[in-house]
């Protein structure tokens, strides 16, 4: 390429640059920098320019798959992709459907799969990983930290994909696709976390509906006797559990459990008959 770019006249070392680097160039830049010998607004103005009017001509266009490649490719549409496939998965956790989570699944997969089509630098898969990792460790946390922490890393490792990806000789060049999607990760996913620990709240003030800590102020009946050194059995929702009390309970009394802890309840004589 070089050669021939020395027999044409062009800039060897841009040349150099884009075979050896994979650096690409506007039209208006590789213009002022000398490897192109015009511009053209249409095809056909260049056919009528080249005096290759009349000739035969082959189309070439791409498939479903060459399409999607190419969108995917697109570092800003790959960083998008994984951060709201993490986002989505996370909150189909707390809300118990299944149609968030296949979606979710599907965008980070296919943001990854962007993301292995550019040549990217390690460093910020890295990040995007981590930021994933991150935003799953808000369902154990809940105080929104590791949410916002997750967001910042995946934009950063986004950033660091797009930096990779030379555009230009100089600076990466952004286009109106890039900003809007920018622009929606900054507005979406703040309000998308601030949603999402409002979620876990509501759950997590919910009373529990299984497990033995339900029984707990609940009442029933005496299986068997019970007493301070004495473990019995009660009968509480249709079920039957080890108990033991400070107080002397005999066989049919009615009570009332107070705790339960390590396999045992703690009851009292009933108050109040149950109604």
């Amino acid at each position: 390429m070089e050669s021939l770019g020395e027999l044409h006249g062009w800039n060897q070392s841009a040349i150099y640059q884009m075979v050896e680097h994979n650096v690409a160039y506007t039209s208006q830049n590789a213009s002022k920098i000398g490897i192109i010998t015009g511009l053209s607004d249409s095809l056909a103005a260049v056919i009528q320019k080249l005096g290759y009017e009349g000739m035969p001509q082959t189309s070439f266009t791409e498939n479903y798959v060459q399409q999607l490649e190419s969108f995917l490719s697109n570092s800003t549409v790959a960083d998008f992709l994984i951060l709201i496939g993490a986002v989505a998965i996370l909150l189909d956790i707390y809300h118990g459907s299944i149609i968030l989570s296949v979606a979710g699944i599907v965008s980070l997969a296919l943001g990854f799969w962007g993301a292995t089509l550019i040549g990217f630098q390690p460093i910020a898969l890295l990040f995007m990983i981590m930021g994933v990792a991150l935003i799953f460790l808000e369902i154990k946390l809940g105080h929104g930290l590791a949410m916002i922490g997750g967001v910042v890393l995946t934009i950063v490792g986004g950033l660091i994909l797009m930096i990779g990806v030379s555009y230009s000789s100089n600076n990466p060049v952004l286009n109106g696709t890039n900003y809007a999607l920018i622009a929606l990760e900054a507005t979406v996913l703040p309000i998308g976390a601030l949603y999402l620990i409002a979620i876990r709240k509501s759950v997590m003030g919910k009373p529990l509906k299984v497990g033995p800590q339900t029984i707990i102020g609940k009442k029933g009946k005496a299986v068997t006797d019970i007493g301070p050194k004495q473990k019995g059995v009660v009968n509480v929702q249709s079920e039957e559990w080890t108990a033991t009390s400070s107080e002397d309970i005999k066989m049919g009394e009615e009570v009332e459990v107070l705790d339960y802890k390590e396999g045992v309840a703690m009851v009292r004589k009933s108050s109040s008959p149950s109604k």
